[in-house]
């Protein structure tokens, strides 16, 4: 091992030393906050400074490089695995035909078991006891707004929209001016274009089924 090269295993071993030894070593913790020094230069206090909000610098360094260091490894392990989100998505060919087949037709009846779960709830919120301590529980969800408008609909939704369609449709609710489709349609259009709107793309929504 050459000198530059034991030079950056000494560095990394002391970067991995101070982020395993950050609850001990950090002048504060990462988020308290020293309201009379805000923005100050380094000091005995203070090695690095601290922010303008008077955090200490150096003690969200250690903690920030911790958190990197500790979700790098695990990123690059998880980019390794097949991708399983409520149906089989096997692009690294890990699974055999046998296994995929199997596991689609469990997917299958899990549904089935939802639905008939759903329809035994009748609307309510409700626990069903397992053997054991295992309880599947079905949530009910207010009606909501569709996330696709059907064919027919998209002429009058057009209509009543009119020059505000683009922004009703193209701005997520979150990321929108309000919280919600409904607040964002009642504040563009007229109250009674609005409500109509709004009965129009309502839709039942389907219960939560969970299993714990």
């Amino acid at each position: 091992m050459n000198p530059l090269q034991k030079g950056a295993a000494f560095i990394l071993c002391a970067i991995f030393a101070l982020m395993v030894l950050a609850t001990i070593v950090v002048p504060a913790p990462y988020a308290r906050q020293f309201r009379d020094v805000p923005n100050a230069g380094p000091s005995t206090e203070h090695p690095l400074g601290t922010d303008a909000l008077g955090r200490d610098s150096l003690s969200r360094l250690l903690y920030g490089t911790r958190v990197s260091l500790l979700l790098a490894p695990a990123a690059g392990f998880a980019l390794n695995l097949p991708a399983l989100s409520g149906r089989v998505v096997d692009d690294a060919n890990i699974l055999d035909p046998t296994t995929r087949v199997t596991l689609t037709q469990k997917l299958a009846e899990l549904e089935e078991i939802k639905a008939i779960l759903r329809d035994e709830a009748k609307g309510q919120d409700i626990d069903f006891k397992g053997t054991g301590a295992n309880v599947a529980r079905v949530e009910q969800k207010a009606d909501t707004i569709c996330r696709v408008v059907t064919e027919d609909n998209v002429p009058k939704s057009a209509k009543l929209a009119g020059e505000h369609l683009t922004d009703l449709f193209t701005i997520h609710p979150s990321k929108g001016r309000e919280k919600s489709f409904e607040l964002n349609a009642l504040k563009l259009l007229t109250k009674r274009a609005a409500q109509a709107l709004i009965d129009l793309l309502t839709v039942e929504a389907t219960a939560w089924v969970r299993f714990s």
